[in-house]
């Protein structure tokens, strides 16, 4: 089966060993599916000769591109000019480390006639134990969090159909570091684009370093993928539940602390540890009131639509943290703070089940 047309790009970082190599590779295999060929080597800052190994190669063969990034874009922002640059109606990208043979991207091509994703997954991963080790844990979370039901998430061996691609880049959030192969493939299946994976043989490098186990590089992937998540592909429930436990946590902080601080330096309260209990409780739940914006606007309907659900849990909740100070201190005899333990955990849950409940009404 050949293909229309296709544009074969590869990001490249200091791969001045590698990339002869890889791009007359990926010519001779362009050539071999399709009769309208570009290749492209986004060389991502290089401080090697990968730029002038490519220009020569260029020199040789109009359909060679070069396109320099002035300062390195990292792998993400890399990827996303090879999208954006892509001109034919076919893109498939490849890492430029020869660890791929790319003449298995004809496995792929099989499958275009039925699938606009075909994805490549590798077989036999060629890679030291801890990298291993990232890549499953990579691929678990993203289910988890995601939904994404893929074998091998960052498999460079991806080849798309360019228009279904760019219906999604623009929305794009990871468009740097490693979280864009996830962020495209969750957008695509949110989408529903049908995808086809197929296995393909993975070799060791044998020339020019790594980057991906780098520290820098992975807490870049986890801080893309906190910020995909917050943003609109994160799953509604627990975004509500983590804010919950940040503003319940932070409130009860504050409820403790002038807990502690009016029992010990007021003697009323000394003495009426319930009143205290109140208290505190009190205006550690004023907290909620700023980081929920409860009252946004001088319009009464607003501000009774987002200030009267508040006040019932907070009434129902301040109810429930003294009666249960009161019952395990005062009627049981439980120590302080056994009792201030026991009100503060049956307190949030409380105030947990009651949210639900109001928003569910």
């Amino acid at each position: 089966m050949r293909l229309s047309s296709l544009t074969i790009f590869f990001p490249a970082y200091n791969e001045e060993a590698n990339i002869k190599k890889a791009v007359e590779q990926a010519a001779e295999v362009a050539s071999a599916v399709s009769d309208d060929y570009e290749v492209l080597v986004v060389n991502d800052g290089s401080s090697d000769n990968t730029a002038g190994v490519v220009e020569s190669l260029s020199n040789l063969n109009p359909r060679i591109k070069l396109i320099t990034h002035g300062q390195n874009q990292g792998y993400g922002g890399a990827l996303m000019t090879g999208f954006s640059n892509a001109s034919k109606e076919w893109v498939f990208f490849s890492d430029s480390d020869l660890q791929f043979d790319l003449k298995e991207l004809s496995k792929l091509v099989e499958k275009t006639g039925e699938f606009d994703v075909v994805l490549g997954y590798r077989i036999k991963r060629s890679d030291p134990f801890l990298r291993l080790l990232n890549a499953k844990g990579w691929n678990v979370l993203n289910r988890l969090l995601f939904g994404l039901d893929v074998k091998d998430i960052d498999c460079a061996f991806k080849l798309f159909r360019t228009s279904v691609v760019k219906e999604v880049v623009n929305d794009m959030t990871a468009v740097k570091g490693a979280m864009i192969s996830a962020e495209l493939l969750i957008r695509l299946q949110r989408a529903n684009h049908q995808f086809c994976e197929v296995g393909v043989n993975h070799y060791p490098r044998k020339a020019g370093s790594p980057t991906g186990a780098k520290p820098s590089v992975i807490l870049r992937a986890f801080k893309e993928m906190a910020m995909v998540y917050r943003g609109d592909l994160g799953k509604d429930w627990v975004k509500s539940t983590v804010k919950f436990m940040i503003v319940g946590g932070f409130n009860t902080l504050i409820d403790i602390a002038l807990y502690v601080a009016f029992t010990r330096g007021i003697g009323y309260f000394g003495m009426h540890r319930m009143w205290a209990k109140g208290a505190s409780y009190s205006i550690g739940a004023l907290n909620s009131m700023v980081w929920n914006r409860a009252i946004r606007s001088s319009k009464d309907a607003v501000l009774l639509a987002n200030v009267l659900p508040m006040f019932i849990v907070f009434m129902s909740s301040l109810l429930v943290n003294t009666t249960v100070m009161y019952v395990a201190y005062e009627s049981f005899r439980l120590g302080e703070i056994f009792a201030l333990t026991l009100a503060t955990v049956t307190t949030l849950v409380w105030n947990f089940a009651a949210s639900k409940m109001i928003k569910k009404a």
